[in-house]
């Protein structure tokens, strides 16, 4: 991958062999706050980033806001939500009914070696 010169404002992310590498330009610029250049085999793509904009560069979200402001859309609710519907998938998931399942095996057996021996004591 033919790489250029880099300006101090530029971040470069290497990204991957397949889906290519991309740059971020920080600019003084009001209006145009963060360019993204996708490095990819084709001629690389430029796409600017306002504040309070959401945009997705080789499967990355990314969103800029000024230090201070506050987002325009739910940024923690779409974090909250993520994260929930994990857990809720990790609950409905195979691997947690087999670890319940194998619990109450187990718990019900030691109940049962423990009446056992109940009854052989008595």
């Amino acid at each position: 991958m033919l790489f250029l010169s880099y300006q101090k404002n530029t971040i470069v992310v290497p990204y991957g062999e397949l889906t290519g590498s991309f740059e971020i330009i920080i600019t003084t610029d009001p209006d145009l706050v963060v360019t993204f250049r996708e490095l990819t085999a084709q001629e690389p793509e430029d796409r600017t980033l306002t504040l309070n904009q959401q945009i997705e560069v080789l499967g990355l979200k990314f969103a800029v806001k000024e230090k201070n402001e506050v987002w325009q859309y739910s940024l923690p609710g779409i974090i909250e939500n993520n994260i929930i519907s994990t857990k809720q998938h990790f609950f409905s998931s195979k691997l947690f009914k087999y670890v319940m399942l194998f619990f109450f095996l187990l718990s019900f057996l030691l109940l049962f070696i423990l009446l056992m021996l109940v009854m052989i004591r008595s």
